[in-house]
């Protein structure tokens, strides 16, 4: 059970393997496993024939931009590396059948992973500890795991304290990563009311790395009733030679036999973490309660956040622009780079699709946008389909990943229009081909 910590950051949010995700959103989400990642809603048949796609491309736009390329210590010696094989709906047998088969798989696990609210929670002394306003919920990551299979697929080192509580999990029960303990001050022996669940307990704390990025591990037969929803993922630890194909072509491979044209696939490296995961979010930009509107995508969140962190400050070319307090140095910075660059085309003011926005990425979902936290940005705002759309200089790119910016046309499901603060991880692209998707002609 070996690998990297950071891992967790870039799978939070590809299972999320949405990601952020429809209309000129697609705004990441990180509803994760740990990041993955960006998302959009895939394109319809309709669509497709719209933009006179072919077969190939439309099956590529439908499941997502590949992951990177797991890279391969030593010619020859063997390299692990943890996939995740995503759905919007529950994994098929068949399916499940095919990866597992795989040359190189060593162990698989099914779980699900969603955001949803934390109504309340009481320390183990008794003491209230989250108490949301009327109405309202937190945010948080859940993901239901299979506690007999799930260490079997994690590469990072599991201590025996972590590895015990994990087989141990038991339904009515949670366990809480690291940083969700020290967030929610809450330890083993508090309970939790968590989506549709009342009173769940929690029997301890584990390593963020033992988590993926997600705050809350919970028995996958409390799926139902906490209120998980269908969307799956099959998490695969294979290892492969570097004198033979690599994962991602053998997972390729298996796809094109698949039927299942809406599945995604991502491959881990510690190398790019694409965003940040939910609890990563929380811990810089802070966190807050919301509240869904009927029939609407966007939230109310509370005044108490909009207050302390959300901003207005004079941009050159956009004007006026609502954005997270945090992130206005490197905004700023980063338009002053575009507009000496001679690139200003790029950030037109009548094209601008805003920052904050307290929103879900999906309705019908309580996975939140980057931009309820006022920390994502829409540039060249325009009517496309996922992965279609203005695909910026490659300088442009650049120099907003230098100033923090993670460009959403590198997420799983490429989304041209947003740009999300990441940090310094957003100066590095990630190791993928090019996948350039734009109407015919």
């Amino acid at each position: 059970m070996r690998a990297t910590v950071s891992l967790v950051a870039l799978l939070s949010s590809a299972l999320v393997l949405s990601t952020s995700f429809t209309g000129t959103d697609t705004g990441t989400g990180t509803d994760s496993m740990g990041g993955v990642v960006a998302t959009s809603t895939g394109a319809s048949a309709p669509a497709a024939r719209a933009l006179e796609l072919d077969s190939a491309q439309v099956r590529r736009l439908l499941r997502g931009r590949p992951g990177p390329s797991p890279e391969i210590d030593a010619p020859g010696a063997p390299s692990e590396v943890l996939s995740v094989v995503s759905s919007e709906d529950s994994l098929t047998d068949a399916l499940v059948a095919t990866f597992v088969g795989l040359d190189g798989v060593l162990a698989t696990t099914q779980v699900r992973s969603a955001t949803l609210g934390l109504f309340g929670s009481v320390a183990s002394d008794g003491v209230p500890r989250d108490v949301p306003p009327a109405g309202m919920r937190i945010p948080v990551n859940v993901i239901a795991i299979a506690p007999d299979t799930y260490l079997d697929v994690l590469l990072v080192d599991v201590d025996e304290h972590d590895a015990a509580l994990v087989t141990g999990l038991v339904p009515g029960s949670v366990l809480l990563s690291a940083s969700a303990a020290r967030l929610r001050g809450l330890d083993a022996g508090a309970t939790m009311d968590v989506g549709r669940a009342s009173a769940l307990v929690v029997a301890g704390v584990v390593d963020d790395g033992v988590a993926r990025g997600s705050e809350l591990l919970v028995h996958r037969d409390d799926v139902d009733r906490i209120g998980l929803g269908p969307r799956e993922s099959l998490l695969v630890r294979t290892a492969v030679s570097a004198s033979g194909p690599t994962v991602e072509r053998l997972f390729d491979a298996a796809l094109e036999e698949s039927p299942d044209s809406d599945v995604r696939v991502w491959h881990g490296t510690d190398r790019v973490p694409l965003v940040l995961s939910t609890i990563a979010v929380k811990e810089r930009f802070g966190e807050f309660a919301f509240r869904l509107v009927l029939n609407q995508r966007e939230v109310d969140i509370e005044r108490r956040f909009v207050d302390e962190w959300i901003t207005i400050e004079r941009m050159p070319v956009l004007g006026n622009v609502r954005c997270h307090r945090l992130i206005m140095d490197d905004l700023r910075a980063a338009i002053e780079d575009t507009v000496a660059a001679g690139l200003s085309q790029w950030i037109e003011r009548d094209r601008f699709g805003g920052c904050f926005h307290p929103r879900r990425i999906a309705y019908g979902r309580e996975n939140l946008s980057r931009h309820a936290w006022g920390i994502a940005i829409d540039l060249n705002v325009d009517f496309s389909q996922p992965g279609a759309g203005p695909v910026p200089p490659e300088e442009f790119i650049e120099i907003w990943g230098r100033h923090g910016f993670r460009w959403g046309g590198d997420f799983t499901t490429p989304d041209n229009h947003h740009f999300e603060w990441v940090g310094s991880a957003a100066a590095v692209r990630p190791d993928r081909g090019a996948v350039e998707v734009r109407p015919a002609g």
